[in-house]
């Protein structure tokens, strides 16, 4: 039995709810598989660009960043 053949028995023997859900993270797999085949950002880094992440890295050096957590949480600073 090949491996095709062995998912096609088991996908003929979920009900509806699991072939949704196995859809759905079929699908996601796919996602993630197109993300990693994209190329690399091949684009030169501009002036204004280096320019903020120095800016940001002295505001974090400085202890003016912003915890990840109060972030996700949506309290700014």
């Amino acid at each position: 039995m090949t491996v095709k053949d062995e998912l096609q028995a088991a996908v003929e023997d979920l009900d509806d709810r699991q072939a949704e859900q196995i859809l759905a993270v079929i699908r996601r797999l796919r996602a993630i598989a197109r993300w990693d085949e994209m190329p690399a950002d091949d684009e030169e880094e501009t002036d204004a660009e280096r320019a903020g992440v120095a800016a940001a890295k002295t505001e974090l050096a400085a202890g003016q960043g912003i915890a990840w957590d109060r972030v996700k949480r949506g309290q700014g600073r």
